[in-house]
């Protein structure tokens, strides 16, 4: 199979948000650990004051935290095509004067975690910390049959920051014309 990374990227004439509020455990939503039986109804997002005049919404929005926040177009979508595990978590956005801008988008949280990296061939440096997470990659391969098939979207063992979807999925979504999305194959992964 064919994947990419999942990204958003800042788009002229959007807004940026500033890091989810209002739920406190939100580390684990970069784990990719099940939070939805604990997620607060009132979690939101504030437009980010640095890119004041920006408004419109995108569809994947660009965010402090780093987590995939998208519109229900998207969530809809990931929804129809999902085989494996992910939460959907509704979120609001709260524009520029802290008014209600939308409350119809979703924190995509996808939970299947695998052990796919192949190690031999990726360039990574591990965290001094966690020595179990990696801080920096510079090249990102995965190994072969790993990843069941019917996986659509899915995190790393190791990177659970990175969100991965399988070729298929990550054309229907760009298809549909959503904005604020970007992907990069991870053949083509440069590092960060």
């Amino acid at each position: 199979m064919d994947y990419v990374i999942w990204e958003a990227h800042i788009v002229d004439g959007y807004c940026v948000c500033e890091n989810l509020r209002g739920f406190e455990d939100d580390d684990e939503l970069g784990e990719g650990m099940p939070v939805a039986e604990v997620f607060p109804a009132d979690a939101y997002f504030s437009m980010d004051s640095d890119f004041s005049k920006e408004i419109r919404l995108p569809d994947n929005v660009y965010n402090d935290g780093g987590y995939m926040l998208v519109s229900r177009a998207i969530k809809d979508i990931v929804e129809r095509e999902q085989a494996n595990r992910v939460e959907c978590l509704p979120v609001t956005i709260l524009d520029h004067k802290g008014q209600t801008a939308s409350s119809d988008y979703f924190i995509i949280n996808p939970l299947d975690l695998f052990d796919a990296i192949d190690f031999d061939q990726s360039k990574v440096t591990w965290n001094n910390i966690d020595p179990d997470t990696i801080s920096v990659c510079k090249k990102l391969v995965l190994k072969q049959n790993v990843v069941p098939p019917n996986s659509t979207v899915f995190r790393l063992s190791h990177f659970p920051s990175c969100v991965v979807l399988r070729h298929d999925l990550a054309e229907k979504i760009q298809l549909s014309g959503a904005t604020g999305v970007s992907y990069v194959a991870v053949s083509k992964f440069s590092g960060f």
